[in-house]
Formats: structure tokens, sequence, C-alpha cells
């Protein structure tokens, strides 16, 4: 799924000669986790978010960025309550917010 949305997502005002490659960060982000999450259930994955950001990434915004993609996978899946879904939100701006805050 994530290669699909990845290759839906493109700008259409990209250039197809642009010499930039553009990278699917999500997929890449993923790839860190799936053999440890391959056959748990989303139930499983919610119960360990925390335990999952903070044991595949240390700093605060790659955590940042891993929640994001994490939270994208989950909501398309599964149906998740407004408040986790708003509680997940503010857990990754949270950590962009540390992230920046300490780059001042």
């Amino acid at each position: 799924w994530l290669i699909t949305h990845h290759e839906s997502s493109v700008n259409p005002a990209r250039s197809a000669e642009s010499k930039t490659p553009r990278l699917n960060k999500n997929k890449s982000l993923w790839n860190k986790v799936k053999a440890e999450l391959d056959g748990k259930t989303w139930k499983y994955v919610g119960e360990h978010f925390g335990k999952i950001v903070k044991k595949a990434y240390d700093k605060p915004s790659s955590q940042a960025d891993f929640i994001q993609m994490l939270k994208m996978v989950i909501f398309h899946f599964t149906k998740v309550p407004v408040p986790e879904q708003k509680r997940i939100s503010l857990l990754a701006r949270a950590l962009k917010e540390a992230h920046v805050s300490k780059q001042k």
C-alpha cells in the first residue's frame, strides 16, 4: 500500500526530467519495523505504539516522521476513534516541536 500511495501522490506539476529522484521515505520507515510487526494485530500496534516508535528511532524528529507514517498506515487500514487520532497527531507535533526548539 505504501508503494501505491507514493506513486499516486506525485505532484503532477513535477517535471519527469527532474534530476532529483523522488524517494519513498514512508516505505523506508516501514522497512525498519515490518519484520517486528509481521503477524501482529492493529490492536497490538495501538497498545505498543510508543514502544514501537522509541525502538525504531531515538531522535525526536525521526520519531515524528515515523509516527506520521505509522499513523497514515493505521488510519488507512483500521477505524481509529477520533480522540486517539488527535492524541497520535499531538504526539507527532510535540516531537517535531521538541526537535525545532533544540535547533534554536
